[in-house]
């Protein structure tokens, strides 16, 4: 038969195996879980990155398009009040409401 003491060293020992075992098993729970969420961080950061490509694409087009067409449609209003206004001149037939309107279309175009 073991002595007491003997067996208390041994149950020592494999208590502490049991705890060495343990804290590995926590650690590689843990790493895993890391692991996991920086690869969903890293699928987050992605997805990001194109969605924010993709609505910059967007507003880059609109804005070209914007300052491309503005320029055009205040000519092309510039020459229908030019029109208009020369029309009036030409047969002198413009009343006071015509000058308004086209006093207010002009602001218009200034802004």
């Amino acid at each position: 038969m073991f002595c007491i003491n003997e067996l208390g060293k041994q149950l020592e020992e494999i208590e502490a195996t049991r705890d060495l075992i343990q804290q590995t098993i926590i650690q590689r729970t843990e790493n895993r879980k890391q692991h996991t969420l920086l690869k969903k961080i890293d699928q987050l950061e992605q997805e990001s990155i194109v969605k924010i490509r993709q609505v910059t694409e967007e507003v880059r087009n609109k804005l070209f398009k914007y300052a491309t067409q503005l320029p055009h449609d205040v000519k092309k209003n510039l020459h229908l009040i030019s029109n208009d206004m020369k029309k009036g001149r030409e047969e002198n037939d413009f009343s006071e409401i015509d000058i308004q309107q086209w006093t207010q279309k002009l602001e218009k175009l200034k802004k």
